[in-house]
């Protein structure tokens, strides 16, 4: 058995749903369109994309070693989340945040290839990489036209990880583009921030109601519909969708001490805030934009 077959089958034992190799380097198009991103300053207030810009553009100087960039996938499609008065991202209503399982399963293949004499280092989310370039580098899936990471098997929902390794290994043939002429995803966006492969991060809900820290522009709360955070109408147009299929992990699960309501949500403070979304992603919002958000979905409702 081959190394990378060897890699692969371990990752399996992990609970790792996809798995992919590819080299360190970014393609050219992809560093141009990155720098032309950066200069249209259309990050909002994401200023750490381009104060670690460097970092980002080049992989080998977080992990001057590398060879090989192994990228990981995670299915965390559930068809069970429970219907509320509000809508939040199906990654966020779920029993933790997948940063740390995620983690954990990158961790545990990282050493795994670590013990044969190698040097590795591995992220889900928590360095200046730019996981959906390497992973459609990889067979793990293409690039969609809403920006994310499509897979043949597992649609839109896919938690990416990625391993640095000095571990040499041959490369994946990427996968194959298959949007089409679809624009199902461009269609749905409740604010027309996408084009084909390109988003307006501004004008994108998910941007407003997790990452914004300000004010939400009047003329876009109309649009939060009853979103309180972030926002799947991209992801869940996608036409590959028809190939999902129920996560196994039981970290997805939905959270049952969440809030049933707007008006639970809305009563909210700092105790119980901190009590209920503990562990989740939405614990990093703050209970202030948190009610923020809650307040324009309320207005949207009663209208």
């Amino acid at each position: 058995m081959n190394l990378k077959q060897k890699i692969i089958d371990y990752s399996k034992t992990l609970g790792i749903d996809a798995i992919g190799f590819t080299t360190p380097d970014i393609p050219y198009e992809d560093v141009k369109e990155y720098l032309n991103f950066l200069a249209e300053k259309n990050y909002g207030d994401m200023t750490w994309l381009e104060t670690r810009a460097e970092l980002r553009l080049n992989p080998l100087k977080l992990h001057p070693p590398t060879k090989t960039i192994i990228m990981i996938g995670v299915n965390y499609f559930d068809n069970n989340k429970p219907q509320y008065d509000y809508e939040i991202s199906i990654y966020a209503n779920q029993q933790l945040d997948y940063h740390s399982w995620v983690w954990e399963k990158a961790k545990k293949l990282a050493e795994f290839i670590d013990s044969m004499g190698e040097q590795s280092r591995y992220f889900v989310d928590s360095a200046p990489i730019m996981e959906r370039v390497f992973a459609k580098k990889t067979n793990i899936g293409w690039q969609g036209k809403h920006t994310c990471i499509v897979s043949r098997k597992f649609g839109s929902w896919l938690f990416l990880g990625s391993i640095l390794t000095s571990l040499e290994i041959e490369p994946d043939s990427p996968h194959k583009n298959m949007c089409g002429s679809c624009t199902k995803c461009i269609d749905a966006c409740p604010t027309s921030a996408l084009t084909p492969y390109k988003l307006d991060v501004v004008k994108c809900l998910s941007y407003l109601s997790i990452e914004h820290k300000g004010e939400i522009p009047q003329e876009l709360q109309d649009k939060f519909g009853n979103k309180v955070f972030g926002c799947d109408d991209c992801l869940k147009a996608c036409h590959f969708n028809k190939f999902t299929v129920q996560s196994n992990h039981s970290e997805v699960a939905y959270n049952e001490k969440f809030p049933k309501s707007l008006n639970e949500l809305s009563s909210l403070n700092e105790n119980s805030f901190a009590t209920i979304f503990k562990k989740t992603p939405i614990k990093r919002l703050g209970l202030k934009n948190l009610l923020r958000n809650v307040a324009i979905a309320m207005k949207n409702k009663n209208k």
